[in-house]
């Protein structure tokens, strides 16, 4: 499963939360999810700075495309077997090929990504805080620091496959203000001194911990994006927008 979490703020309502859920099993392909993505925006962008994107799917980097999935099972035969069912079926099949000594092959494709746009074009008054995660602390804060420049998000979420459950890092741009604030869990500003310092620089880094006594770090978590959305709404009503 993979899920896209939308907030609402504003009037009496109060915080409104909508989730989108879809099975990866019944895409055809990533071009559903960002299908999907177009028409939650397109839906939501009315809303302006009250809502918030917080994209927390885990969805691959590369994938094999519908038009090149194999029909019928990958036979385990040898190079030539494997040759002429691509063979019969076009050069197409699954981006796999034979490679002696009964290795395979498979081409993935990229999976196109959709935060440029949604940012750009889709629902540009909307705030948006991504995810980025590595298992190499020392290019984390560079690879958050790629997000916010590449796609303009207003905060990415960085965290590493070993710490995950325990520790993230909620990385801005210095010159967007604060983010820290709001939350629960064990917080402190990092001027991103642990790794990658000449990316993290020019970062406002807050580390959150995750509390022995909270079963679950994204308690901590959401409630300090909350507090950031509440800032950038500030902000925006302070400037007019």
């Amino acid at each position: 499963m993979f899920c896209w979490f939308l907030y609402f703020r504003g009037g009496a309502s109060g915080l409104e939360r909508a989730s989108e859920r879809r099975s990866p099993e019944k895409q055809k392909n990533k071009k559903t999810k960002k299908q999907s993505l177009y028409a939650i925006a397109g839906a939501v962008e009315p809303y302006g700075t009250d809502a918030l994107f917080y994209l927390a799917a885990a969805v691959s980097d590369f994938y094999v495309p519908w038009s090149r999935l194999a029909e019928h099972k990958i036979q385990s035969g040898g190079q030539a077997e494997e040759e002429a069912a691509a063979a019969a079926r076009g050069g197409g099949g699954g981006g796999g090929g034979g490679g002696g000594g009964g290795a395979f092959s498979l081409r993935l494709a990229r999976v196109p990504k959709c935060l440029g746009m949604l940012r750009g074009a889709w629902a540009p008054r909307a705030a948006v805080v991504s995810f980025k995660l590595e298992t190499d602390e020392g290019i984390l804060m560079s690879k958050a620091r790629g997000a916010l420049d590449k796609y303009g998000v207003h905060a990415v979420v960085a965290n590493l496959l070993h710490t995950r459950k325990d520790r993230v890092w909620v990385v801005r741009k210095k010159e967007e203000g604060g983010g820290g604030g709001g939350g629960g869990g064990n917080q402190e500003r990092e001027g991103a001194a642990s790794a990658d310092a000449d990316a993290s620089s020019a970062l406002d880094v807050v580390v959150i911990d995750r509390p022995a006594d909270m079963a679950f770090i994204e308690d901590a978590l959401v409630a300090n994006v909350v507090a950031l959305h509440d800032r950038l709404r500030a902000e925006a009503a302070a400037a007019g927008q």
